[in-house]
């Protein structure tokens, strides 16, 4: 929803949030979510426009509300409430207005790390109102603030909420108001709700892997000034020899420090192919062609061409945002591209604040799987070329020579596993996301829990596939199968499933059972397990069991 995107207008959305909520709650739901909030002020507005937020992402949330500025006691004497919620994620909202000490606040997070396994989101602390006329105090609120940040680097299941940077992006005047705190105890004005939750939001919604992946660019006048057509290679804007040129370049370099974090860059311009190869050869430009995953530079028209994009990447063009300074262009992707974000300004200079700002791609953690994403699909690329070139598909995965390595989740592996199971959507069987704590209960005895890499004569694709499962006396319960959209059809699933039935005949199992989950975009695996010889024992809420039912012997 447009009104939910940056530029935020806070009042409009106050106004009309009860408006927004109903016409959000008629889309469809991607997760479902227990949200804690935990009261250092007033925090109900805050519940209520943080849930127009969530609905946006496609996230119901529901909500525990502490006591008024509690926070404190709530955890440390009376945490029943809590532990009974069992919530996903924890949110503490504490303020300058509450300044406290950091052993306080350290006390309170190792509770609730004893407590729950939720993902806990923290408040650093904003300037006060009255902040140059005491010194201690702003010392004291720079060294909390450094204490709350080396606490989240060393602990997975906890995040800074920048209010700090929010405020100061507010503007400091205008983020305290002294008539709403002592009226109605807001530590932010009441206007600044929306920016906080917005930015709640975002920290949330990367947390479940609901990221954008792929950054769709048009060419002229958005990765250079002018026409490639009319004013050719030489007559581009690009570097620092003007303002604009300028901005062009800074915009490149942003785009390839986006790339270093695993974003994936795509191109779909209305330009003549071997034109654009002559523009990204010129040395003013700091991509290069191979920077690209996908080029889509012809004549089609752009949402046809985005789609065809997606095909190649395998990937849902709900994971896209789209670039172009031509409104047009951008309407006509948004009005026929389902799910696709489009950038909407057609100002060099306001593109990266608008990709920022919306936080598509707001990183939490980056993973040596992100830092090779580039890599893995360009030697795709290179499959697809060999498959074209293929008698047949059997001989296309026999000439590829790959091998798999099937292994426990441990500490080497456990970041990235725990970034595929929040990241996967399209071949994962029951879509449960999990934090880091959940994921460590799983490697107990009584789980098998392993995850599956692939290599192949290209390249080494990484870890692409997570398994996990419950012994229940002589009967294995999975709880998780999933894998990455970049290996299908490269029988990875058939593998797994070899190794789980050789651990079972091991281990004296009778059964497995196994459970389809389904969501908007996992249909694709709706009948897998019957592919594989399970048989459907039961149907409900349109998902389904089933079970399998191993051989004598």
């Amino acid at each position: 929803m447009r009104e939910l995107e940056y530029p935020l207008n806070g009042a409009d959305i106050l106004l009309r949030k009860k408006i927004l909520r109903r016409e959000l709650q008629k889309r469809a739901i991607v997760a479902e979510k227990k949200i804690a909030l935990l009261s250092g002020s007033t925090v109900g507005e805050i519940k209520d426009v943080l849930e127009i937020f969530l609905w946006n992402y496609g996230i119901r949330p529901i909500f525990l509300e502490g006591t008024y500025a509690n926070f404190y006691e709530d955890v440390m004497f009376d945490a029943k409430k809590l532990q009974k919620f069992n919530p996903d994620f924890i949110y503490i909202h504490t303020t300058c207005r509450n300044l406290t000490d950091a052993s306080k606040l350290e006390q309170v997070w190792a509770k609730l790390a004893e407590i729950c396994s939720a993902m806990i989101i923290q408040n650093n602390f904003e300037l006060p109102p009255d902040g140059f006329s005491s010194i201690d105090k702003l010392r004291s609120l720079n060294r909390l603030n450094q204490k709350i940040y080396l606490y989240a680097g060393e602990h997975d299941n906890f995040v800074v909420n920048d209010l700090n940077y929010l405020a100061a992006q507010y503007g400091l005047l205008q983020w305290h108001n002294p008539a709403q705190w002592y009226a109605y105890k807001y530590a932010l004005a009441l206007e600044a709700v929306p920016l906080l939750c917005f930015n709640l939001a975002k920290l949330i919604k990367a947390s479940l892997g609901l990221n954008k992946k792929v950054l769709v660019l048009d060419l002229d006048n958005t990765l250079w000034g002018g026409i490639l057509g009319d004013d050719g290679v030489a007559g581009l804007e690009i570097g620092a020899e003007t303002p604009r040129g300028a901005a062009f370049l800074d915009f490149q370099k942003y785009l390839k420090g986006q790339q270093a974090q695993g974003i994936l860059l795509a191109i779909c311009s209305k330009n003549n192919y071997q034109d654009v190869v002559q523009a990204f050869a010129d040395p003013r430009m700091f991509l290069r062609l191979d920077d690209f995953v996908a080029v889509e530079a012809n004549w089609d028209n752009k949402d046809k061409n985005i789609l065809k994009i997606a095909e190649k990447l395998n990937l849902l063009p709900d994971s896209f945002v789209f670039v172009d300074d031509n409104p047009a262009e951008r309407e006509l992707v948004r009005h026929n591209v389902a799910g696709v974000s489009v950038v909407d300004t057609s100002d060099v200079l306001d593109f990266i604040d608008y990709i920022e700002n919306n936080g598509f791609f707001l990183p939490l953690k980056v993973t040596e799987a992100d830092l090779n994403r580039q890599e893995y699909y360009q030697q795709n690329n290179q499959r697809r070329v060999a498959e074209e070139g293929s008698v047949n598909y059997a001989d296309f995965l026999k000439s590829l020579q790959m091998t798999y390595a099937i292994e426990p989740v441990a500490k080497e592996n456990f970041a990235r596993v725990l970034q595929l199971i929040n990241k996967t959507n399209q071949f994962n069987l029951t879509t449960k996301r999990l934090s880091a704590a959940e994921l460590q209960n799983l490697l107990a005895d009584k789980y098998l829990t392993i995850c599956c890499g692939l290599k192949d004569k290209f390249g080494d694709n990484g870890i692409i596939a997570v398994f996990s499962a419950e012994r229940r006396a002589e009967t294995l319960d999975i709880g998780l199968w999933l894998m990455s959209c970049r290996v299908f059809r490269r029988n990875v699933e058939q593998e797994i499933f070899k190794y789980v039935l050789d651990w079972c005949r091991k281990k004296q199992i009778k059964k497995i059972h196994g459970h389809y989950i389904p969501t908007p975009k996992n249909k694709m695996t709706a009948d897998f397990y019957a592919t594989i010889g399970f048989v459907k024992i039961a149907e409900r809420d349109g998902g389904s069991d089933w079970e399998y039912i191993l051989a004598k012997g």
